[in-house]
């Protein structure tokens, strides 16, 4: 990853003029005070002869970031608005340049001390060679990947007879007059469960109450039936459209309700899923959309909504404007970030960067998705900053199941999670570094708006629905949002109502993370676990503890060097439990391939099986058996493909 630095002053000034070249001197040099000339030592002498030359053929949107950045204050603190108004002070001369030179769009921002504008080349150039400038960022549109959806590829067609029948898989459904908790990520990771048998964080009474969780997407209805608690009020506090087409304009929604129901889904509604597609078995199938923390109070920050079929572009400053409103204005104490792009690893400039260090240090909690672009060195900004939550997705079946989406019943007797999902964003980064750790992202549903207004909100008929399909890192980035909020409640309740800090907050849920037993490079610390980590917030350096936990000082060991060179570290663990704890320490690699097999399939009308898809189309299947040895730790399958011959090969490795 790429260093990021301020030039100095000097180093900024002559940069600048390096930059202006031909350029009249006018343009940069301290011309003779006049009739209506203003001046300030930041930026010097502007006459209007001199503004109305700077003003011409302004088309270049820009951020300004300032040299003074004040040390960053607690939320909510009088620290926090004496800072504020010292900000402002400093930002007086600069906005009195850009009124000068008849700037449009700005914007200031106090997080980091900026201002977003739109100018012209010759202001961009006077700008960068101010002394009290640190630098002049392109104001780049960004365009953000979709949440993986399931949306229906044709329109609706009835289901056709096939030779495979259609079959139940046992569990997926709960039994007739009984719902299903959704999703089944909750379950597998602590949070709450269907099951009274369970101990999860919602049975030590956890919900994430009194802690304010935002999110950054596209648009939503706050008034969504799942968002209304029990006392008739929506767990939203604030909702924000940023993007200036105004909090009614038509939008996907499929981020923000994956989002909003992730974190804080009431789970008091029941959704039927028979007729989300045309493939539908007797009875009905109910479930009940619940989040990880569904007593958080919900701030959504809309900042792609428009035109449906371009609501993932966005701007860097609009992204700004964002983080600096939920941290100066709504003073949260949670930031989810489900925009994570991969156009490159990571960025020189990297205004998203700027903004999120200093809402960490502001003491707000940052969890960003690591992207849906495979596992082999993908990860995207913001993800790659090493002071964020880094989230990539593991595997939640049941929804699979539940709906056919795949087409699992005509072959499956059951399913197995927690793996890792083929799309989550892994690897390294430019630093040597991986993702922190892992949530349920592959697939669920989350409750929607049966509204044109929000084009996700469909069916596989491709009808408006109330519930969607959706997931990928851009779930599992919320899933850990609303797991920091429970730790946060957790710590509260035994520290005299002090949050953690979001190092803190990190550290705790890496440190109780469960390894999945996969490379480091998937999996970071391993499966979120919100019992452990709701149990070690409470006992954390407290001599009265909960539970079997432990801490550790490190969640990463990264070392680059030659072959043969050597690293040593220092790992503390600490043990949080109320019990005495063994603890033994090994590496892990994976052997050399073993146990390899092929097989060959041959697809065509006459000698395969047929299924209908949710479009009503014929495909084709055969099916080929690898016998798996016990004690194996991976399975690896690739497929090669010649006209209607498939060649499949199986290596597994120890």
């Amino acid at each position: 990853m790429a260093k990021r630095r301020f030039l100095t002053a000097a180093a900024v000034s002559a940069a600048g003029a390096a930059l202006i070249g031909g350029v009249p001197a006018i343009v940069i040099a301290a011309t003779a005070g006049g009739a209506g000339a203003t001046s300030s030592p930041a930026f010097g002498s502007l006459t209007p002869m001199l503004a109305a030359r700077l003003a011409e053929n302004a088309d270049k949107p820009v951020i300004v970031v300032l040299k003074s950045q004040p040390g960053q204050a607690a939320v909510g603190t009088t620290a926090e608005s004496v800072r504020s108004s010292a900000v402002a002070t400093n930002q007086a001369p600069l906005m009195n340049e850009l009124s000068a030179v008849h700037a449009t769009n700005v914007k200031r921002f106090t997080l980091v001390n900026s201002v977003s504008a739109t100018v012209s080349a010759l202001e961009e150039q006077r700008l960068a060679a101010s002394p009290a400038v640190a630098a002049v960022i392109p104001d780049a549109t960004v365009t953000i990947p979709a949440p993986t959806t399931a949306s229906a590829a044709a329109a609706a067609t009835p289901d056709r007879t096939t030779s495979s029948p259609i079959t139940n898989i046992a569990g997926a459904c709960a039994p007739k007059g009984r719902s299903q908790l959704a999703p089944e990520g909750l379950a597998l990771t602590g949070a709450a469960s269907g099951s009274a048998k369970q101990a999860t964080a919602r049975t030590l009474g956890f919900t994430g109450a009194g802690v304010k969780v935002a999110f950054i997407a596209d648009g939503i209805d706050p008034k969504n039936v799942n968002f209304i608690n029990k006392n008739g009020k929506s767990v939203f506090v604030d909702y924000q459209d940023f993007t200036g087409n105004g909090a009614g304009a038509p939008t996907t929604g499929g981020e923000a309700f994956l989002d909003a129901n992730t974190i804080a889904g009431q789970g008091i509604h029941v959704y039927n899923l028979n007729g989300f597609s045309a493939q539908t078995y007797p009875g009905s199938c109910d479930v009940k959309i619940q989040g990880v923390a569904p007593g958080a109070s919900l701030v959504g920050l809309d900042i792609f909504s428009g035109d449906p079929n371009n609501t993932y572009a966005t701007t860097n400053s609009m992204i700004a404007e964002a983080i600096d409103y939920a941290v100066t204005r709504d003073h949260v104490n949670v930031i989810n970030e489900s925009f994570g792009g991969n156009p490159f690893p990571d960025t020189t400039q990297d205004v998203i960067k700027l903004f999120d260090d200093a809402a960490v240090k502001a003491g707000v909690v940052v969890t960003a998705s690591s992207g849906d672009s495979g596992t082999t060195s993908t990860i995207g900004s913001p993800a790659t900053d090493q002071n964020v939550i880094s989230v990539g997705a593991s595997t939640q079946l049941q929804m699979y199941a539940q709906s056919n989406y795949g087409l699992p019943r005509y072959f499956a007797k059951g399913w197995l999670s927690d793996n890792i999902s083929g799309l989550s964003s892994a690897g390294y980064d430019e630093a040597g570094g991986t993702v922190n750790l892992v949530a349920p992202g592959d697939l669920s549903w989350a409750s929607c708006d049966a509204s044109a207004k929000f084009s996700d909100c469909v069916s596989l008929l491709g009808k408006p629905s109330s519930i969607e399909i959706s997931g990928g890192t851009s779930e599992a980035s919320p899933f850990v949002a609303g797991a920091a909020a429970l730790v946060i409640q957790a710590y509260r309740k035994t520290h005299g109502g002090k949050s953690p800090s979001p190092a803190l907050v990190k550290q705790i849920l890496l440190s109780t993370a469960t390894d999945l037993g996969i490379p480091a490079q998937e999996q970071g610390a391993g499966l979120l676990n919100a019992y452990k980590a709701v149990e070690l917030a409470e006992s954390y350096g407290l001599s009265s503890r909960h539970g079997s936990t432990l801490l550790a000082s490190a969640s990463q060991l990264t070392h680059t060097g030659l072959p043969g060179s050597s690293k040593s570290w220092n790992v503390t663990l600490t043990n949080t439990g109320a019990k005495t704890q063994q603890v033994s320490l090994h590496g892990r690699t994976l052997g050399p391939d073993q146990n390899e097999q092929t097989g060959t399939a041959t697809l065509n009308d006459s000698t395969s099986n047929q299924v209908t898809d949710f479009a009503g189309n014929t495909n084709n299947y055969a099916l080929v058996h690898f016998t798996v040895p016990a004690g194996q730790a991976r399975l690896d399958f690739s497929i090669a493909t010649r006209r209607a011959t498939r060649s499949i090969r199986a290596r597994c490795s120890p």
